[in-house]
């Protein structure tokens, strides 16, 4: 009657380390191939821009180490934000 255990999940940097928002990346950003990184961000935007399934595109700039908030910045450059209307 129990659940199975789920799966780790093997993060490289330490899921803490990798989750302090207020902390730069270090090892990530030293890790991580430049060019790569800047080329799959791009292909994302490309993406966002056309009509593109957007999940391939999200998972190769992961496997690049970009981090959500450089992936949501591509995406907000794209699509804005919502504001939701004020009603009185």
């Amino acid at each position: 009657m129990h659940a199975p255990a789920a799966p780790s999940l093997d993060f490289p940097f330490g899921f803490a380390q990798g989750m302090a928002r207020d902390r730069p990346l270090g090892p990530a950003a030293a890790r991580r191939d430049s060019a790569r990184h800047a080329a799959a961000l791009d292909a994302l935007e490309r993406a966002a821009r056309g009509t593109d399934n957007l999940m391939p595109s999200i998972l190769e700039c992961v496997r690049a180490y970009s981090t959500v908030g450089e992936i949501c910045n591509r995406l907000r450059a794209v699509f804005g934000v919502h504001k939701e209307p004020s009603v009185i």
